[in-house]
């Protein structure tokens, strides 16, 4: 039972980590299209940011897969690219 809550908590803690309207608003600004977000990425983030959205885009015709790192400050956004 305790695995189990563990658990649960665990995911909730990460699904509070990504802002994927945000990452997906930016996106859109920065030209992507078919835009897919997969959730929370570790280790993609400097310690600064507070969310890590990760996603798969198009841009240019060209499938990009990559994270969108949220900071601090309001509309802080940088695409880091895989």
């Amino acid at each position: 039972m305790k695995k189990l809550i563990l658990s649960i908590l665990t995911i909730i803690l990460f699904l509070g980590c990504t802002d994927e309207e945000g990452a997906k608003s930016f996106l859109k600004k920065e030209g992507y299209s078919d835009i897919k977000t997969t959730g929370y990425n570790f280790f993609e983030c400097s310690q600064s940011d507070v969310k890590s959205t990760g996603f798969i885009a198009k841009k240019n015709g060209k499938l990009i897969e990559g994270t969108v790192c949220t900071g601090m400050l309001p509309k802080s956004y940088t695409i880091k690219l895989k």
